[in-house]
């Protein structure tokens, strides 16, 4: 990892003190390089060998590197920032593994006998509790010299040398090989948590951590909890963090990281290293199943863990062989520990050292939570990537957890699915504010009053464009008018479903218009359909009629159709027809029958109205000029044509297939000055590779939609149109929404 990632200090280790009381400076310093003498990682570094491999290097000096600040006369300034700012530099400072020193010591005298002190050290020699060890025979060294005795530390038994030979030449007994390789099949490739930002394909490795007291009814409750249970806090937070990883990403198959220290023998308890070992908690929940069960579940579950402890992690990964990639850990993405925070020793008679929280700004997973059991408090810490987190969000998510740990210690024979997570003001923004979507009514009752209002108000205006020609509103309004009547007196009336045959043309916007006019619901059929889907479409949905476009003979039931030309021209008097109702079907659509049979969806001038109203409300700005590059036949041609008409916009028809020849589409946006358009990611992201950028400048708002949005289309089109607005946009063809 460090070749990797060369310079990043996610693998360092730092730990800042805050001292109180008269230091020793030089007897402090000599103390702990008289542990050093006797702690042999403490003088290891590892160079390469001839075959670029890094094998441990024993020192005979300690290997530390001393620095000793002294603001002991700046009193009365503010030197938080400075201080923070200093000890973030000092910790985040590269280390050479092959020459070191690999432990750094920064001590900063502050006035009135204050001491801040930075311990930093690369992850490879120590861990957590090594730290301990390391405070505590420091202390006693120390002390000694100020007692004027050698320090002399114990030397421990065995070194670290000798543990890393005998776990290189202890093969993993085969059982418990064979109890990961059953327990990890089929696992989850990753944890599909809801983030603020997507997944870098290179992690940064940037991170934050927040902190929430428990209050101690809360505190006190928990452990009563987990006594009962006959289980442990960290099994208790762990089962409660998996609860709350399902309800935010809906997976109920659950893998969690969390580190074990491999100090089984007694000889490696007072050994300064690395002993860390990884442990994978894997669990399937069951959302009816109550907590108090899936407690006693996650408990099984982790001291069979537990019982496996002896295949590496590493081998684990060589063995299993999972699906590897930069931005992600294999096996889980977040883990759960627990910290016991002992009761801090006075260092010597007249100095008090404390551990005070530092923020190395690193994140080795998505998401690490902590468990910090002290004396007179339990705290969580929450570790968090803020390559893909807010700070907010895991505000959120620890709030979440809290109210969960409540439910669960006050209802713990509640399903897991109805434990409440959210508070009142929560749950009164999803479900009253986040719904109180009612807008001011239109003075309109259907798209239809809309269009005909924009042909009175500018019948000049262009209604459409394309390559054959064009339409303005008023000539759209009297060709519409003419074939509305036409419909009519053939029996065309309320209800009645008419076949919209038609091309990328003006003739289709005549077409529908028409149908409309007369108090018909068109049913878009595109030519280009195979003609059993046509037939089946005309049949099922009971269409008797047929608007088709000159030119076009697809193979349809003829006969049982009475089939209608759009007409050329339009005659400027003719009786008025009776207006569509809003309760009359507008349109027949059907879907796409990916999934089996197409479903025909009927959408009333209501809802029509409702949709195309909606985006009135949200989108800033109304369509000048909104290329259409979708068939009829999607539903994703209704917002862009009713949107456009029903505000005096035009729409610009390109001819049939015209995405195929991007660079020409391209031009035809520059030609005809598009402000507005709506297309599949997919395609999006094409226009934007092979058309010229300057061809592009005329778009005000691009819309995405019909299929995922992949981030690299995101960060191609702000890196090419960057004034130009992005919206994607969801909606189903079995209802009339979209979301954006």
């Amino acid at each position: 990892m460090q070749r990797l990632f060369p310079g990043n200090p996610f693998y360092h280790y730092a730990e800042r003190y805050e001292l109180q009381g008269a230091l020793d400076v030089d007897r402090f310093f000599e103390a702990f390089e008289a542990v050093a003498w006797v702690q042999q990682q403490l003088r290891t570094t590892f160079p390469l060998d001839e075959a670029g491999h890094p094998y441990p290097l024993l020192h005979p000096q300690p290997l530390v590197q001393r620095r000793l600040l002294d603001w002991s006369d700046r009193d009365g300034e503010d030197l938080s920032a400075e201080l923070e700012a200093l000890l973030q530099e000092e910790a985040r400072r590269p280390f050479d593994l092959e020459k070191g020193p690999l432990t750094r010591l920064l001590l900063v005298a502050r006035p009135e006998q204050g001491w801040t002190l930075l311990v930093t050290c690369h992850h490879i020699i120590v861990d957590k509790w090594s730290m301990r060890i390391l405070r505590g025979e420091w202390a006693r060294a120390y002390q000694a010299l100020l007692n004027g005795t050698p320090p002399n530390p114990n030397p421990p038994p065995v070194q670290y040398e000798d543990f890393a030979w005998w776990e290189r030449h202890q093969p993993p007994p085969p059982e418990h090989l064979q109890f990961w390789k059953l327990k990890l099949e089929d696992l989850p490739e990753a944890l599909p948590l809801p983030t603020d930002r997507p997944r870098p394909p290179r992690p940064s490795f940037n991170g934050a951590f927040l902190e929430r007291p428990l209050p101690p009814a809360l505190a006190e409750a928990l452990k009563g909890l987990a006594r009962n249970a006959e289980t442990t806090l960290f099994t208790l937070l762990l089962t409660a963090f998996k609860v709350l990883l399902f309800r935010y990403s809906g997976q109920r198959d659950l893998c969690v990281g969390t580190p074990l220290s491999n100090r089984n023998r007694s000889e490696l308890e007072h050994l300064i290293g690395f002993f860390n070992e990884t442990i994978l908690l894997r669990t399937r929940l069951d959302p009816e199943s109550s907590f108090r069960a899936f407690l006693h579940r996650v408990h099984r579950e982790t001291q069979e863990a537990f019982r496996h402890h002896q295949v590496p992690f590493e081998t684990l990964v060589r063995t299993l062989k999972p699906e590897r990639a930069l931005s992600a850990n294999p096996f889980f993405q977040v883990m759960c520990l627990y910290h016991r925070v002992e009761e801090e020793a006075p260092f010597a008679p007249e100095l008090r050292m404390r551990v005070a929280p530092f923020d190395l700004g690193v994140a080795k997973f998505d998401l690490t939570l902590y468990l910090s059991d002290a004396p007179d408090e339990l705290r969580l810490i929450v570790e968090y990537a803020t390559d893909l987190f807010e700070a907010a969000t895991v505000e959120r998510m620890l709030d979440h957890l809290v109210r969960l740990l409540e439910a669960a210690v006050r209802s713990p024979d509640t399903p897991l699915r109805a434990l409440p997570l959210l508070n009142p003001e929560e749950r009164r923004r999803i479900l009253v504010e986040w719904n109180a979507t009612a807008q001011p009514p239109l003075d309109a009752s259907t798209v239809v009053e809309l269009i005909e209002r924009q042909a009175a108000e500018r019948p000049e205006h262009p209604a459409v464009i394309s390559e054959d020609g064009g339409l303005s509103y008023g000539e759209l309004a009297a060709r519409s008018s003419a074939l509305a009547a036409l419909l009519r007196a053939e029996g065309v009336g309320q209800g009645a479903v008419v076949g919209l045959c038609c091309r990328r043309s003006p003739e289709m916007l005549v077409g529908l218009l028409g149908i409309l006019k007369a108090g018909g619901a068109y049913l878009p059929l595109d030519p280009a359909y195979p003609p059993d889907r046509l037939r089946f479409m005309l049949d099922d949905g009971g269409a008797r009629h047929l608007v088709l476009q000159r030119g076009l003979e697809p193979e349809l039931p003829r006969q049982a159709l009475q089939v209608f030309h759009p007409p050329e021209a339009g005659e400027a008097n003719f009786p008025p027809l009776p207006p569509p109702q809003p309760e009359d079907l507008a349109y027949l659509i059907y879907t796409s029958g990916s999934t089996g049979r197409p479903k025909g969806v009927c959408v009333s001038h209501r809802n029509l109205l409702a949709s195309t109203a909606a985006r009135f409300a949200f989108y800033a700005e109304s369509p000048a000029r909104f290329l259409l590059l979708s068939s009829l036949s999607f539903d994703s041609s209704v917002a862009g044509l009713f949107w456009t008409l029903s505000t005096g916009g035009t729409l610009l028809l390109p001819p049939e297939r015209a995405e195929q020849d991007l660079q020409e589409l391209g031009g035809r946006i520059a030609r005809w000055q598009a402000t507005h358009t709506l297309l599949l990611p997919s395609l999006y992201g094409l226009l934007l590779r092979q058309a010229r950028p300057q061809d592009l400048s005329s778009l005000r708002c691009v819309i995405v939609a019909g299929e995922a949005c992949p981030p690299a289309v995101c960060a191609r089109h702000f890196e090419t149109l960057p004034r130009t607005a992005l919206f994607n946009e969801y909606g189903p063809t079995e209802a009339t929404v979209w979301c954006v």
